[in-house]
């Protein structure tokens, strides 16, 4: 039995199935859970639950995804000719052309050219809170603020 994941969570992977964010693993049966497969959400978004061998290596970036690229920051809009395992394609990025302006251009930009996908990182916390820690989250910020307004509500009547 496998100890750990292959990947680290919140990586972009090439998959056998595409590229996707890495957002949770289970021990017990290997299975590695994917999301944001194809885009970052919505129609034809996608998720996946795959064993250790359909994931091959992680990449720089996935479709969807806000970059940093050698030519500016931009939005990943497609992954292509990326060969049968995915791993060796070019990033379609829409590209912001200068600071200040609405000056946009498409490039097809290789690996090497995406610096970071920082927004990745965020998707295995935006997914644990959808799946099913969202009402215990509630309710504890519920509490929360009931006892911090409480608190300000009984400082607020002393002073008066």
């Amino acid at each position: 039995m496998n100890r750990h994941s292959k990947f680290p969570i919140g990586s972009c992977i090439a998959t056998s199935f595409g590229i996707g964010v890495l957002v949770g693993w289970r021990p017990e049966d290997d299975c590695h859970i994917i999301r944001a497969l194809w885009q970052k959400r919505g129609k034809g978004a996608a998720h996946a639950y795959l064993n250790r061998n359909a994931l091959h290596e992680p990449v720089e970036a996935a479709v969807g995804f806000q970059v940093d690229t050698t030519f500016g920051n931009g939005k990943v809009i497609a992954y292509i000719n990326g060969s049968r395992t995915f791993t060796d394609g070019q990033f379609v990025v829409m590209v912001q052309q200068a600071e200040g302006r609405t000056n946009r251009v498409q490039m097809d930009l290789k690996r090497s050219d995406i610096k970071s996908c920082l927004s990745s990182k965020f998707i295995p916390v935006v997914e644990q809170i959808k799946e099913g820690g969202t009402l215990n989250m509630c309710h504890s910020y519920m509490n929360f603020f009931h006892i911090v307004f409480s608190n300000f509500y009984i400082k607020c009547t002393m002073y008066q």
